[in-house]
């Protein structure tokens, strides 16, 4: 009976495994071809099209169009084939199990047997810590996941053989070891990174010591087409408010501030400030380093002829949204998972924190490497490697921004494990309290911390990036994590900066906007069984999930107060037209041709596009009218 179960019980569970996740694959196809989703594909159609090749495409052009959106279909087949080998592979081994042989019938395994797995497993480390970034995404996130599953399995299979043969559970005292270690905090090697490259004729320094006035006054003096404003109009400043959602979010808010860019040239000197939250944080800083790099223009121009499509006026290599695209469908996630399940993994097991194992700071590399080849955006030809120096990402957060430049100010929030406080990365103090700001300027201590890790820092969402930490010049350690924790629309920022600005002493000459890139509300879930154990769960993550709606619809409500104001808050909805858009660190090439279906495109914002016009489907159609009416 006893040797039934020992060798039952464990073919069970591994069948049950594989059942388990070929229905949970099943269970998560997006949607059925030629089902009530198709209608979709033919917006998504339409949009692609008109981007294409303009605003009235033929319909010889609309089914070639279509032909190319069949892709979107692709996961729904993938998903249905990897279903079907999950369950096939299920029925294999239930049949082959009862054959293997058992334990007592395996010959001991010898000394290259027991030893091989564990250093296979250190020269992976050492491999992954030398080549952070190349040497994963060679393998891939699935090829990672493989060779971990196949060391930790040899390697706590001889600890098992061990345990039994020396009666002494290693595997118990390794378990309580690994929590002392982490109870203790002594091997946390997760601390904020302060190595950034130096930015050679940047004043780093210019925007610490000064008055919010001062530098809001300087940068509104620095604009060379404010003479075109005369009273009674005010000059245009926009604020724009990144809500997080990982990958995707970094994509949209990168894409479609990249294409208001190179649509409107005067849009980046417009824009006095992001306020990023997560993936928000991501994009933004994608885009002001690309912003940044491009041939600064004199005396911005009239937003392009908006009777051109997209194809047209980015056809020459210089496009933003095209290269910010490039940099973010780089693999971001294989570094990340490397780091996860190798380095972190031997460092739980160490008495001391070994930075170099930090699987952050292999995230923030893969978005160094990503931007390391772009195309060059002051002539439209191909790059070779960017020198460091003239990489945005590796330089100081400090150095970004000053008072005179073209292109936005970046706002990163981050929020305070022990507080629970929104905590703020910004080149300027503003606002009533000035704690909040974390110390990334002058003498502070993360003066040096480079813009990827910035972005990263405000990117910490649960597990899958570890908490951040610094020590102050007091010796008190701060431990930060993802700013969606506090408010995952960056609103809450935004809303401040715009109360700076309206009670400065230049309130009567510039023109506050808000912009605000956001989801769409998602649908309500149906609420399942055990709801005493599970209900306060469940009503805790949902009260987080809706409060950026409601501190949107506040935002709308409250600034959005009479018809001369009808256009100061101006809501981007990201709408994920299939299926749900993923928070991981990798976009499937179907993502990306979802999300960048929805780009701004000229003509066509239905109706007159306000908050209280309901017929337009696109909101950032009708941002794009707006601006083509609103910078001169």
């Amino acid at each position: 009976m006893e040797r039934a179960i020992l060798r039952g019980v464990p073919a069970v569970l591994a069948v049950a495994f594989l059942l388990t996740a070929a229905w949970g694959v099943y269970s998560a196809i997006p949607f059925t071809p030629g089902g009530p989703k198709d209608a979709v594909l033919n917006v998504i159609t339409e949009r692609k099209a008109i981007a294409q090749v303009g605003l009235s495409p033929t319909a010889r052009q609309l089914s070639a169009m279509r032909e190319t959106v069949e892709v979107l279909i692709l996961p729904t087949n993938v998903m249905n084939i990897m279903a079907g080998l999950l369950a096939a592979v299920a029925v294999s081994l239930a049949c082959l199990l009862p054959r293997a042989k058992s334990p007592a019938d395996i010959a001991p395994a010898s000394r290259w047997e027991r030893r091989g797995p564990v250093l296979i497993f250190l020269i992976l480390v050492t491999a992954f810590a030398m080549a952070p970034v190349s040497i994963p995404q060679f393998i891939g996130s699935v090829g990672l996941l493989g060779l971990f599953l196949m060391c930790a399995t040899a390697i706590l299979s001889q600890l098992s053989a061990l345990s039994s043969r020396y009666e002494i559970p290693f595997l118990f005292l390794l378990s309580c070891w690994m929590l002392l270690l982490s109870w203790s905090g002594i091997n946390n090697d997760h601390i904020v990174e302060t190595g950034a490259v130096s930015s050679k004729g940047e004043s780093v320094a210019s925007s610490a010591n000064r008055s919010f006035n001062e530098l809001l006054a300087e940068w509104y003096e620095s604009r060379t087409d404010r003479n075109r404003y005369v009273s009674p109009k005010r000059y245009p400043l926009y604020i724009v408010a990144a809500q997080g959602g990982g990958i995707y979010a970094a994509y949209d808010t990168a894409r479609v501030l990249g294409v208001l860019q190179d649509r409107c040239a005067a849009f980046g000197s417009h824009t006095f400030a992001i306020s990023g939250v997560s993936g928000g944080s991501v994009g933004a800083s994608v885009f002001v380093s690309l912003l940044k790099l491009k041939a600064p223009t004199t005396d911005p121009a009239r937003c392009k002829d908006q009777t051109k499509p997209n194809s047209e006026l980015f056809a020459d290599g210089g496009s933003l949204a095209n290269r910010a695209s490039q940099i973010l469908d780089h693999d971001l996630l294989s570094p990340l998972i490397s780091g996860l399940l190798f380095g972190d993994v031997l460092q739980s097991v160490l008495p001391r924190d070994f930075p170099v194992f930090d699987r952050a700071r292999a995230l923030d590399r893969s978005l160094e490497s990503a931007f390391d080849t772009p195309t060059d955006l002051a002539s439209g030809g191909p790059t070779s490697m960017l020198a460091p120096l003239k990489n945005p990402l590796r330089n100081s957060f400090a150095s970004h921004w000053h008072a005179k430049a073209q292109w936005p100010a970046l706002l990163l929030n981050t929020t305070d494990v022990r507080s629970g406080e929104r905590r703020i990365m910004a080149p300027f103090d503003f606002g009533r309290d000035p704690q909040k700001m974390l110390p990334v300027s002058g003498n502070g201590e993360l003066a040096n911390i480079k813009l990827s890790t910035a972005a990263f820092l405000s990117a910490r969402f649960p597990w899958v990036t570890p908490s951040a930490w610094f020590r102050d010049k007091s010796g008190n350690i701060t431990y930060l994590v993802d700013g969606g924790y506090y408010d995952n629309s960056g609103l809450v920022t935004a809303q401040e900066l715009m109360a700076a600005i309206k009670t400065s002493d230049l309130k009567d000459k510039v023109e506050p906007k808000l912009i605000i890139l956001t989801g769409a509300p998602g649908a309500v879930d149906p609420i399942g069984g055990l709801h005493e154990p599970l209900d306060p769960i469940r009503a805790m993550l949902n009260s987080w999930g809706t409060r950026p709606v409601e501190a949107i619809r506040s935002a709308d409500q409250t600034l959005n107060i009479s018809p001369d104001a009808a256009n100061t808050v101006r809501i981007l909805r990201l709408h994920g037209l299939l299926y749900n858009l993923p928070l991981g660190w990798r976009l499937s090439g179907g993502t990306v041709d979802l999300i960048s279906a929805e780009d701004p495109l000229p003509g066509q914002c239905r109706g007159d596009g306000n908050a209280t016009d309901k017929t337009n489907v696109f909101d950032a159609d009708c941002l794009l009218k707006d601006l083509e009416k609103e910078l001169l």
